[in-house]
């Protein structure tokens, strides 16, 4: 659908709207569809969604909702990397990272570090920054140990057995930090 009709959609109270309603701690239709057509390589499609969903209040049906905020910056960031444009995913990740954080929801901004230093830092010559700030976030977890499985083959006790990151260490996207 347009993003008109699925913000129509997604504002008409009718059996799908009952469904939104109900899961709509967490999923809003926007997000439903920007993660389909990520997972099925449409990455600009996944964008306009992603983006419709964050566009709030001008746009019928985007959210507030911090979790479902941090997972569509998240999904950004994806696709714009996929896309090529790193400057523009780093920014994404970025905000899905610092929004998590905002709002305590420290498991999500472990993902979200963890897709930015896949999809970004580590090809871009940030890997052992990346690493540092991972590991510093998985220490907020109760069982970060636990994390290893979700980390897509990162090791969860080397992450957090890492110094934390430099505070004085700026992202450069020419492949080399600046400290």
């Amino acid at each position: 659908p347009s993003v008109e009709e699925a913000g129509r959609l997604a504002m008409t109270y009718d059996a799908f709207s009952c469904i939104h309603e109900g899961t709509g701690t967490w999923w809003d239709l926007f997000q439903a569809t920007a993660w389909v057509c990520e997972k099925c390589g449409q990455h600009v499609r996944a964008l306009t969604y992603a983006d419709a969903s964050l566009d709030h209040p001008r746009t019928p049906g985007s959210t507030t909702l911090p979790m479902t905020r941090v997972a569509m910056h998240q999904v950004r960031g994806r696709c714009l990397a996929s896309l090529g444009r790193t400057a523009d995913a780093a920014t994404a990740f970025e905000a899905a990272a610092e929004l998590a954080s905002k709002h305590e929801l420290f498991f999500l901004e472990v993902l979200a570090l963890r897709d930015f230093k896949l999809h970004i830092l580590d090809a871009a010559g940030h890997g052992e920054h990346a690493s540092r700030r991972l590991g510093q976030a998985l220490r907020q977890l109760r069982n970060p140990e636990s994390m290893s499985q979700l980390l897509m083959g990162l090791d969860a006790a080397q992450l957090i057995a890492l110094a934390p990151p430099g505070s004085s260490y700026r992202l450069s996207f020419d492949g080399v930090g600046e400290t």
